[in-house]
């Protein structure tokens, strides 16, 4: 499709509510483009999207200040609480 990673980050991400943004990452996976920023829960919203660069290991994550997401409440990588924290904890060990 042109690109490699999508942003899930955003205000729109849950308008159709749970089984449309599980939906949207399914057919995400299935065009080969990974996404982030949005997740089920906050270790989903967490994840970074992980990529190889000319041999570099690259995470990217992405943050908003609406719908946050909470530990079982779906919604978007908030900017305003720990979100940030666990999310740069969980991909430092693995980029370069």
């Amino acid at each position: 499709v042109g690109f490699d990673a999508m942003s899930l980050v955003n205000n729109h991400a849950f308008d159709c509510g749970i089984r449309g943004f599980e939906q949207t990452k399914t057919a995400l996976a299935e065009a080969d483009v990974l996404c982030f920023g949005a997740g089920l829960n906050r270790s989903g919203a967490a994840a970074p999207a992980m990529l190889d660069v000319d041999g570099f290991k690259v995470g990217i994550i992405g943050f908003s200040f609406t719908l946050p997401v909470a530990q079982d409440v779906p919604g978007v990588a908030y900017l305003y609480d720990d979100t940030l924290d666990l999310a740069v904890d969980k991909a430092r060990d693995e980029v370069d």
